[in-house]
């Protein structure tokens, strides 16, 4: 099932053009451990379309619990391995190479049982968080990237200011947690995504066997 909530933003700008606004304009959340103060709206069909783009990109993620970068990956390596398999004229290298297109194309089905990877929270995050400097109504790449890896930082000392707040709520409202709960939630997020790291490195590994790729994905 998509995001019906973006999918709902994103009808709104339909209709409805956005005014420009400051950061300040908005309700402030938190403040990072280098002194910048965030802001954020109180209502989701107040966010800018250009944010809401981004947004609806990350739910398409989100379903399948993969990141781009892990998306890239994965697909990558099926496309490049089919390539081979077709040209291999050694029948036992033909089939390893299929073995591990089946252990990727398993890995995709077995990913949307997943949480939410912490990478794509702290990019959602990044998109509703709205920096004292950053303009809200536009958004930059540079910035993003910026917070995203400063809320990567926060977490480490247990500050998630840029998830408890009405927007992120909004989107996430399964996030609505105590600090306490943060914590735990993002260590397990932590240890889930370094299960999956090793999974995937173990299967686009040329030399695993096609059983050792299937067992993998289990």
């Amino acid at each position: 099932m998509r995001n019906l909530i973006v999918k709902a933003l994103y009808n709104h700008y339909l209709s409805k053009r956005p005014k420009q606004i400051k950061a300040a304009d908005l309700s402030f959340i938190g403040m990072d451990a280098n002194g910048k103060k965030y802001y954020s709206w109180d209502e989701l069909d107040q966010i800018p379309k250009c944010r809401v783009d981004e947004l609806q990109n990350l739910s398409l993620m989100d379903e399948m619990k993969l990141s781009q970068e892990n998306i890239f990956a994965i697909c990558g390596a099926i496309i490049d391995n089919n390539e081979k398999s077709v040209a291999e004229k050694n029948g036992k290298k033909a089939t390893m190479l299929r073995s591990q297109i089946d252990a990727l194309a398993n890995e995709i089905m077995w990913r949307s049982q997943n949480l939410t990877p912490s990478d794509l929270l702290l990019e959602m995050a990044s998109v509703l968080a709205i920096r004292e400097d950053e303009n809200p109504s536009k958004f930059s790449v540079k910035i993003q990237d910026e917070k995203k890896t400063q809320f990567d930082k926060e977490t480490k000392n247990g500050n998630f200011f840029f998830m408890s707040h009405k927007a992120f709520n909004s989107l996430k409202p399964s996030l609505i947690m105590s600090e306490d709960e943060y914590k735990k939630h993002w260590n397990k997020l932590i240890q889930q995504r370094l299960h999956n790291e090793k999974r995937l490195a173990t299967i686009l590994q040329e030399k695993q066997s096609g059983n050792e790729s299937k067992a993998t994905t289990r």
